[in-house]
């Protein structure tokens, strides 16, 4: 018998302009668009890859950091399996927005203890840093989650985060299944 595929589904979350899209954008498409796009509500995108020896698709749902779009966003957060929690290093802003974000999601129906959660210190790359990495991998440690530091510019750790992310859900699905044949 043939393996299923895995369906996973990640979402981006942060304030706008933090780069969420440009993160996902340079993982799928290996590239940087420049130009600033802002997302319209909802960007949803898949991506099929073999991890640990299984076909996956991996559902992105690019979620708006617009407040304009929250009613079209707040229903994509629950269920979700690996979030990608985006703060710009260097916005100063969009790190003391994280736990508004932790509790958009919360509060409509997301279980953080559940997803694979990774916030991301994005724009590396840039020299006008108001966000030390330190802050972000503390943050992260302090919540349970996982931090990394990326540059979706330069592509520093952006294959690292979704790589790690998806092993680490992978993995959560095999030991559910296993779970439920004992």
């Amino acid at each position: 018998m043939q393996d299923q595929q895995l369906l996973i589904k990640v979402i981006s979350v942060g304030d706008t302009q933090s780069g969420k899209s440009c993160l996902i954008k340079r993982f799928c498409e290996g590239r940087f668009i420049n130009k600033y796009v802002t997302t319209i509500g909802v960007d949803y995108g898949v991506k099929k890859m073999m991890i640990q020896n299984k076909k996956v698709a991996i559902n992105f749902f690019d979620l708006s950091g617009d407040e304009d779009y929250k009613e079209i966003r707040n229903p994509f957060f629950a269920d979700a399996q690996g979030v990608v929690l985006v703060c710009d290093l260097t916005d100063r802003q969009s790190f003391q927005n994280l736990p508004k974000w932790e509790k958009m999601m919360t509060d409509n129906g997301l279980d953080l203890k559940q997803a694979a959660v990774y916030v991301v210190g994005n724009k590396s790359d840039l020299k006008n840093k108001e966000v030390d990495s330190g802050d972000i991998l503390a943050y992260a440690k302090k919540k349970g989650f996982e931090g990394m530091i990326c540059s979706a510019a330069g592509g520093e750790n952006v294959n690292e985060l979704f790589e790690r992310m998806f092993a680490k859900i992978v993995d959560q699905i095999e030991n559910l299944k296993q779970k439920i044949k004992a």
